[in-house]
């Protein structure tokens, strides 16, 4: 085996990275019909609520701008 080696590194700071993400709630029956003012609650793995109180628009869909990456469930 060789030597070992002591690297040092200089300060750095982890940066949270946010997304976009768009939700369409659509009929259970037929997915061409979009649901306008459906409600519904995200969870994250642990079924702790992420985002609460969402209502979806006249296009059935649901725009989170800051949205951060993670395993939902809905």
């Amino acid at each position: 085996m060789g030597n070992a080696e002591t690297v040092f590194l200089e300060d750095f700071t982890n940066e949270l990275i946010t997304s976009g993400v768009r939700i369409t709630k659509v009929d259970s029956e037929d997915d061409n019909i979009v649901l306008e003012g459906a409600e519904f609650t995200l969870y994250d793995e642990e079924w702790k609520i992420v985002r609460d109180n969402l209502r979806s628009d006249a296009y059935g869909e649901i725009i989170i701008e800051d949205f951060i990456p993670a395993r939902i469930n809905s």
